[in-house]
């Protein structure tokens, strides 16, 4: 079966949605399906004349019949070739982040993108999102139901962790340095508990957002606590499996998430998570595996911090959950069969 992945920028990037791609397309080539991965530009969601002509040019080029997978980042800037794309080939609208919800986007631009991609929403064949929670709103924007089908990204079956210490010290977090991703917070709710001992190793890539990224360096510096918070570069998924085995505790404080992909990868191998109880963060943590915050609110990520620092009870139970909670998360395998039936169900 042909197999057209429409994916903007360099599909080998670091990012959950990113990875997530890229194991769908190893997994339909390994299946014997012919897929191609097309790059519509590196400018989207806001693409120039450049790329919309591109665009074009490669939609007319697409083989009658073909399967058409659009990435959520490009869908919402696409809405005028898809009828046209939509009368030859079957269109799969690939859903990680709908762009109308996500809040580094101006008010502005959000309400503009809720328009194109309902209407895009509307016209594709099949869609596809990476949560219940995404799901649920795109079914109040008036989506069928039966059109929207749940794929939530796979797990690696990796070791789980063995021993705990008895009291957390060695935090981890793994998200690119983003505004959205909202390191700050963390670093400002851990100038409080610095009478406690503690380290913070965030990984992420440093040039998706360079201004906000010297930003952290500076605050870091002038806190002085260069020798407890160290902002790491990225690392491949591969080393990721690694790095989970190295801490005791992993925090996401991001403002929003459609699923959080690293804190199931996280619970997989065993390491109690703490994120913030936004978007789809909540079901995709087990009860009893980790705590939430309120989202922004560094009072309430701190306080649970400080919880978790001396409460050798609390910690040692959300270790236990965590290292139980493996089976209740989908593998690669899973994801690819889901979507591989997706593929061959008839228009």
């Amino acid at each position: 079966m042909g197999v057209n992945f429409i994916i903007p920028g360099d599909s080998r990037q670091l990012t959950g949605g990113y990875i997530y791609n890229r194991k769908l397309i190893e997994g339909l080539s390994a299946a014997g399906n012919d897929v191609q991965i097309i790059n519509p530009g590196n400018d989207f969601p806001f693409p120039g004349e450049q790329s919309r002509a591109k665009v074009s040019a490669l939609f007319k080029s697409l083989p009658h019949g073909e399967a058409i997978i659009i990435d959520s980042l490009a869908l919402g800037a696409l809405d005028e070739f898809i009828p046209a794309l939509k009368s030859k080939n079957r269109i799969i609208a690939l859903m990680h982040l709908p762009l109308f919800m996500d809040p580094t986007y101006s008010e502005a631009d959000r309400e503009r993108f809720k328009i194109s991609e309902t209407q895009c929403l509307q016209q594709v064949d099949v869609v596809v999102t990476t949560s219940g929670h995404t799901k649920k709103i795109l079914f109040e924007l008036g989506i069928g139901e039966d059109k929207i089908h749940v794929i939530t990204p796979g797990t690696e079956n990796g070791p789980r962790i063995l021993q705990y210490p008895d009291l957390p010290e060695k935090l981890l977090c793994v998200s690119n340095y983003t505004v959205n991703k909202n390191q700050s917070l963390l670093i400002k709710a851990l100038t409080g508990l610095v009478h406690l001992p503690w380290t913070l190793h965030c990984y992420g890539n440093r040039k998706m957002d360079k201004s906000y990224y010297a930003q952290l360096q500076l605050t870091v510096t002038n806190l002085g606590l260069k020798d407890r918070i160290v902002l790491h570069g990225p690392v491949d998924h591969e080393n990721l499996q690694r790095i989970y085995h190295q801490f005791d505790l992993f925090v996401l404080p991001s403002q929003y998430e459609t699923y959080g992909m690293v804190l199931a990868e996280a619970l997989v191998h065993g390491l109690p998570v703490v994120a913030a109880h936004t978007g789809g963060i909540p079901q995709t943590i087990p009860k009893g595996t980790g705590m939430l915050f309120e989202p922004g609110n560094i009072t309430s990520l701190r306080s649970i911090l400080a919880k978790l620092f001396v409460d050798m009870v609390l910690y040692k139970n959300l270790c236990q959950k965590s290292k139980e909670s493996r089976n209740q998360f989908s593998t690669w395998a899973d994801s690819l069969n889901k979507i591989i039936r997706i593929l061959n169900r008839p228009n």
